[in-house]
């Protein structure tokens, strides 16, 4: 892990009705990290979305109700 993490904290204030796109750029100086995290409350119960590096390569997470899905 890097000695100096950082992070973002952005409000939710947008409604997402049946499609999103979402382009992100990342400069990466580790092979493993997490990108983005949101989840429905602070300790991670109930709705997510997960991105992450994993071995260099990106891993998508979420569930949203029913039940989880990834894409590697």
């Amino acid at each position: 892990m890097s000695a100096n993490p950082s992070y973002v904290a952005i409000a939710r204030q947008f409604h997402v009705n049946q499609n999103l796109d979402l382009e992100v750029w990342f400069l990466s100086r580790s092979s493993d990290g997490m990108l983005i995290y949101s989840a429905r409350d602070e300790n991670g119960r109930g709705d997510f979305i997960w991105l992450a590096l994993i071995g260099g390569r990106l891993q998508f997470r979420w569930d949203l109700g029913s039940g989880a899905g990834i894409v590697t």
